[in-house]
């Protein structure tokens, strides 16, 4: 298979050498900085995926993303960010862009390729197993009641309880984040209202899916859960992202979880397939919590 190809659109030197260093044997880059370099390089080569850094002080009509989605529509891209977060979500959401990577890449080179290969291709996260090149052995679990959370929780406790890298506090309020996210948010009836709601027993109508995946290994760790409905929406996450990091959503009722997962994980890859599935997959490794983390939330088109 050939290698995925990337077209970083930046000028920072050490940033291209980091990343060549980490990922130059898994994948092939490009780099430029300047608006007709940008051109050439996009009429040279396809790439897979761009990689830009939006502080160059370039003209508009040499804007490389405008230039990119000219020749190629739809193309993904990922922001390179600065270490203000919050101004990478507004910038996400104003340029319609799903995923943001950090200058010091922010991950070891064996999950920042996890992280490459959503970005350009976001439905092979939808082949989990294949996804992750069946480096670990996966568990799964359909779930069907509410009140399967304690039981199955335990079951995904006992797992990890051989990584000691992993907080289990933090594992548990991503869990039953997105579980709950998946639970209430995901399912509506006909009058477009939450299907399911809080505070009682709950058993999932048959045609409703929710299946949770988790592998416990020594070099990482990985927690996901899929619905079949595929609702969320990549506007609303940086929407929500950007009332918690701007402090204006401290009392919101709704949009705390999926940031929240972000917070408490070293990686979080989201793919949606509108209408058919919505998955989130989180990763833990070994080592200090990097900040800024890349993230990406991807729509996983037909192809």
């Amino acid at each position: 298979m050939n290698r995925l190809h990337f077209l970083v659109i930046s000028s920072d030197q050490p940033f291209q050498d980091r990343l060549t260093k980490a990922l130059g044997n898994d994948f092939s880059f490009t780099c430029v900085c300047e608006g007709e370099g940008v051109r050439h390089a996009l009429l040279e080569r396809r790439p897979d995926a761009l990689l830009i850094n939006p502080r160059e002080r370039i003209p508009a009509d040499e804007d490389p993303l405008r230039i990119a989605r000219g020749i190629y529509p739809g193309i993904p891209a990922a922001l390179i960010t600065a270490t203000d977060t919050s101004a990478c979500f507004q910038l996400l959401r104003t340029y319609g862009l799903g995923s943001a990577l950090p200058p010091n890449l922010g991950l070891p080179p064996y999950l920042l390729r996890y992280f490459l290969k959503h970005m350009a291709r976001p439905s092979s996260l939808l082949e989990l197993d294949a996804f992750l090149d069946r480096s670990v052995t996966l568990t799964s679990a359909n779930v069907t009641a509410s009140g399967e959370r304690i039981a199955l929780f335990e079951q995904i406790r006992h797992d990890f309880a051989a990584c000691p890298y992993v907080n289990i506090h933090d594992l548990q309020l991503v869990f039953e984040e997105l579980l709950n996210n998946a639970l209430f948010h995901a399912f509506r009836n006909e009058r477009n209202q939450p299907k399911y709601v809080g505070g009682k027993e709950q058993v999932i109508d048959v045609e409703d899916k929710i299946c949770l995946h988790w592998a416990a290994g020594e070099q990482f760790s990985v927690f996901s859960i899929t619905d079949n409905q595929g609702l969320l929406e990549r506007a609303t996450v940086w929407d929500r992202f950007i009332r918690q990091t701007s402090l204006s959503g401290l009392l919101d009722t709704n949009g705390r979880g999926v940031y929240l997962t972000h917070l408490l994980s070293n990686l979080m890859l989201a793919s949606v397939r509108p209408g058919k599935c919505t998955r989130i997959a989180v990763f833990f490794y070994p080592g200090s919590m990097r900040q800024p983390k890349p993230i990406s939330v991807q729509m996983a088109l037909e192809e």
